[in-house]
């Protein structure tokens, strides 16, 4: 056998398999980015559905392993204590949460509107989460709207029995500090329903549930818990 014409009848045969490599990679290329592009669209259309339906967000929240446990995860069995913390028992030395009227001292009617905040300070801490429990006796109130006074914090209402749950969750984007000093942290309107007095406050635990902050290291602050006294002729 001659040994070069035996390279020669071979090398044509290599030369088409690198061909044929060569102009495979792209199309292969090509499939796998517009797999890669169709995942992604779907996951953005996914996330977007989710976050545009409330039922399914607080669901989800309630599921999710969170650092923050509550998020509706207990059920009221029993009456719910109004809380008893007020601005005298509490220590503004250290990390608390309080419920302050937006106009102090204001007796209402029947017919007022009522805008109190819940406001927090975190000891010095970047917060990047909360819950907060929030209580009030439901034959003197209704609560029409929470929402977050913060922008850079979304917020997730759960309406329990005897307790409203509110867990707030920082723009991942957002890498400012977070760091609560005396701040508005919801605004809440409640509309009275007969007259007297009573109180609107957070309380520290239901069941499972806890009033917390989480900071950036994913520490767990239990603040101190307050309440405002509401007068109603």
């Amino acid at each position: 056998m001659d040994i070069k014409n035996s390279n020669q009848q071979y090398g044509p045969l290599d030369g088409m398999k690198a061909s044929s490599v060569e102009n495979e990679t792209p199309k292969k290329g090509s499939y796998r980015m517009i797999l890669i592009t169709a995942i992604v669209m779907l996951i953005g259309i996914s996330g977007y559905l989710v976050l545009s339906n409330d039922n399914i967000k607080q669901q989800l929240i309630g599921k999710l392993p969170f650092n923050i446990p509550g998020g509706g995860a207990a059920s009221d069995k029993g009456s719910v204590a109004l809380p008893s913390g007020n601005d005298q028992s509490i220590d503004r030395q250290q990390p608390w949460i309080d419920i302050v009227n937006a106009s102090p001292g204001k007796t209402y009617n029947l017919s007022d509107p009522i805008i109190l905040y819940v406001d927090v300070s975190s000891g010095g801490q970047d917060i990047t989460g909360y819950d907060a429990l929030l209580t009030f006796d439901k034959a003197y109130f209704d609560l029409v709207e929470v929402s977050s006074a913060l922008p850079n914090f979304q917020i997730f209402k759960f309406d329990n029995k005897n307790h409203i749950s509110v867990t707030g969750i920082k723009d991942i984007n957002d890498r400012t500090q977070s760091i609560f000093d005396n701040t508005h942290l919801l605004k809440l309107t409640l509309k009275p329903k007969q007259k007297g007095t009573s109180k609107v406050g957070i309380v520290t635990n239901v069941g499972r549930e806890v009033t917390q902050l989480v900071d950036v290291n994913v520490a767990v602050i239990k603040p101190q818990a307050g309440s405002e006294e509401i007068t109603v002729n």
